[in-house]
């Protein structure tokens, strides 16, 4: 049948969340766990499998790609069949746009090493963190990115700072258009700001386009159209901090 996007990958219908966790079996693994989320007909799909064919060939969708547009990369992820609309693929998906980005910029990181730490973390992330826990995992996949770059760890003083203002600058631009969810909205915000943001702090320059236009509206129930700055046609400004650095300048 005919899926719908957005909505159940078992049998189309629209999904809904819950207020207090419940005990569900994913269709398709068999795995039974607390979630906040299943269809209207009782349908689960766990986070792993939901995600895992869209990440399943990051390394070989970006060989050769040179561009220095995490949004480009980004979208060459979201165009693949496996992406869906929605979902906790987009926690890892934005972290390896803006690495490859960075390295092609010039960026001091080893894709091979990284993009797979990358996935590790971003796979810990659950999918409906923006309005579940407050804190989007686009956001938090962008400090991923610069926490990896920059071999940052809990207990290295040099780049704390930076890591974190990173997500926080991330989630306060989310937080400026506001609701209802959109992966794709959310993941184009936190990379403009994670753009800005690292290539102050380490001197590499990204880029980004003009303006960045969604493709994928069509395909999102919740759109916000003119009132989301990436709806073709709208004049909503995207959300931006001032950049201040404070700490040591990457090396």
């Amino acid at each position: 049948m005919s899926i719908p996007m957005g909505a159940c990958l078992v049998c189309g219908e629209q999904l809904e969340y819950f207020e207090q966790a419940k005990s569900m079996t994913c269709e398709y693994c068999g795995k039974t766990e607390l979630t906040n989320t299943a269809c209207k007909n009782g349908h689960y799909i766990c986070d792993n499998c939901h995600r895992k064919d869209a990440v399943s060939k990051i390394a070989e969708l970006v060989e050769g790609v040179d561009t220095t547009d995490p949004t480009e990369i980004l979208n060459i992820f979201m165009d693949q069949k496996t992406t869906h609309m929605h979902g906790p693929e987009h926690h890892q998906l934005v972290a390896c746009a803006m690495a490859v980005a960075y390295k092609n910029a010039g960026g001091n990181i080893d894709l091979e090493k990284a993009l797979p730490e990358i996935l590790h973390r971003g796979e810990q992330l659950p999918g409906g963190i923006c309005g579940l826990w407050g804190n989007c995992g686009a956001a938090v996949s962008c400090g991923i990115f610069l926490s990896v770059a920059l071999g940052q760890t809990p207990l290295k003083g040099e780049h704390y700072s930076d890591v974190n203002r990173q997500t926080s600058r991330c989630l306060n631009a989310i937080a400026e258009i506001g609701g209802p969810r959109c992966c794709k909205r959310n993941g184009y915000l936190s990379i403009v700001e994670s753009v800005a943001y690292t290539n102050a702090v380490t001197g590499v320059h990204m880029t980004l386009p003009e303006r960045i236009e969604c493709k994928y509206f069509e395909r999102n129930n919740e759109c916000l159209h003119s009132n989301c700055p990436f709806f073709p046609g709208s004049t909503t400004p995207v959300p931006s901090s001032e950049v201040a650095v404070v700490g040591t300048p990457a090396k």
